[in-house]
């Protein structure tokens, strides 16, 4: 079993207990071949661990949550320090545990309340049974990660199974990439309550097994950020023209 560690090295020299930054939220980040990044946060920019393992790894999985449950990760750090270590992170799938059920949590399993109260008991809540509670909530996400990814990965495959999908994606990025004139400067509206929609729905064609599947989700995505950007330009009054 090992850890491919991204800045929890040193625990002998980590902080003491008492100095410690409590988490609050766990991101998990789901690739499409099954690795996984889990990352433990403190507050929406603070990380307090990132571990890069593999869904079909339960025990290291276990032995993970079992060393923070014991409080054994390393030095607070910006967010984004850690995840430079884990290349395409920002496109893998992330599901967030915390103190409530978000709605990407409640598409991820259908006890949602479960895995928070679960996550809650193993890495917050001070007790002489967290170490019993943080191998429940390892043996549970792992099981809860691999029936996801497996069935995200069919619905991907049912979708695009001849080939026509495809074409559709690639027709909205076509038009989403034509719309450059000043007067579709506020275009990302159409985008939003369109296309955006569609693709959040379909957020389990990110896992897709099919490399061009999940290039033209990402490439959508990222021209519906571009859109939003040239957008908000407007809104804001800053600037007006072509993009």
């Amino acid at each position: 079993m090992t850890f491919v560690g991204l800045g929890a090295e040193n625990y002998a020299g980590a902080m003491s207990s008492e100095e410690k930054t409590a988490p609050v939220r766990l991101e998990i980040h789901l690739f499409h071949d099954g690795r996984v990044a889990l990352e433990l946060m403190s507050d929406w920019y603070t990380n307090l661990d990132l571990q890069l393992l593999h869904v079909d790894d339960a025990a290291a999985i276990s032995s993970l949550m079992q060393r923070w449950s014991a409080g054994e990760y390393g030095e607070p750090q910006r967010q984004y320090i850690r995840q430079e270590a884990v290349p395409g992170i920002t496109e893998a799938y992330k599901v967030e545990i915390g103190a409530r059920p978000t709605s990407e949590l409640q598409r991820f399993t259908n006890l949602p309340e479960k895995l928070c109260d679960e996550f809650e008991r193993a890495l917050i809540v001070a007790s002489s049974e967290r170490r019993s509670y943080a191998a429940e909530f390892a043996s549970n996400l792992s099981s809860k990660m691999r029936e996801f990814l497996a069935i995200s990965q069919r619905k991907a495959e049912a979708r695009i199974a001849d080939g026509a999908y495809l074409k559709v994606l690639e027709t909205y990025l076509a038009d989403m990439l034509s719309r450059t004139q000043p007067e579709d400067q506020d275009y990302y509206l159409t985008v939003e309550s369109g296309i955006g929609l569609i693709m959040h729905d379909e957020r389990y064609l990110q896992l897709s097994a099919d490399s061009r599947t999940r290039e033209l989700y990402e490439q959508i995505r990222a021209e519906q950020n571009a859109l939003y950007q040239w957008w908000m330009n407007l809104s804001k009054g800053d600037k007006s023209g072509p993009r």
